[in-house]
């Protein structure tokens, strides 16, 4: 089975759905090195009084357009604590570098929130943030989306949530979730970047730099697609294209 096969995201989706979800947990937990285990939303929570998102807890993974947000002046609606810790509940829930991810498996979403106060790896601000995640949208055909902001007990800043699709890897395979680094490059190359150096690539026709592309930030399905899961899109200052294309140069691309 090809590795790196590409093609739309219903396609995808529907391939990825052929993994049980408790099959798809184990294998989203070795991905992450960590068990997932039930986060007690009630006691890690406080009350937010200035806003609320109305409706049945669906409505969650509705989201705001990206491209609105990528003005610094936009403000990210406060979502209701309540609302939103009786929709994740106590689903299975991991930490990492970036995000706190709960896994959604009736709505096959993950829900991610930020460091408290930040957006992402990168120092970008919200407008940088929201640039990133509409560029993974529209360069791998994915389905992030923004929901807004929610504070969390003890905390100075709020963090912000979003979604994105559930890519379920195989797990009852026992080879690692993870594709391959080379596989990796085929991936990225198909998507029109090209290889500076393990896990950075410069896209042929955009000013646009993908870094932390390493094994770690990407998941196989089962149908073999693979889908990058916290890649960082920016675009480079003109030092660092120059200095990315020089790189480009040297490397056999596939």
């Amino acid at each position: 089975m090809n590795s790196v096969l590409i093609s739309d995201l219903p396609t995808r989706l529907e391939a990825s759905a052929q993994v049980e979800a408790s099959a798809a947990r184990r294998s989203l937990e070795r991905q992450a090195g960590q068990p997932s285990h039930a986060c007690p939303w009630g006691v890690v929570m406080i009350n937010n009084d200035a806003g609320e998102v109305r409706g049945k807890n669906l409505e969650f993974s509705v989201g705001m357009n990206l491209k609105k947000c990528v003005s610094e002046r936009t403000e990210l609606p406060v979502l209701d604590y309540e609302k939103l810790g009786s929709w994740l509940g106590c689903r299975p829930w991991l930490h990492g570098g970036e995000h706190e991810v709960w896994f959604v498996e009736d709505q096959r979403l993950a829900v991610k929130l930020t460091r408290p106060g930040e957006y992402g790896a990168e120092a970008l601000g919200l407008s940088g943030y929201a640039q990133r995640l509409a560029w993974t949208n529209e360069l791998f055909e994915d389905d992030v989306r923004l929901l807004g902001q929610v504070t969390l007990l003890g905390e100075a800043a709020p963090r912000v949530v979003t979604t994105q699709p559930w890519y379920r890897a195989d797990g009852y395979a026992d080879t690692s979730p993870h594709p391959t680094q080379r596989e990796i490059d085929l991936c990225m190359r198909a998507r029109g970047f090209l290889k500076a150096y393990d896990g950075a690539y410069l896209h042929e026709s955009r000013d646009i730099v993908a870094s932390d592309g390493l094994p770690k930030n990407f998941i196989r399905d089962v149908a073999g697609h693979i889908h990058p899961v916290d890649l960082i899109l920016i675009e480079p200052s003109a030092r660092q294209y120059e200095r990315l294309q020089a790189m480009v140069i040297n490397q056999i691309q596939g």
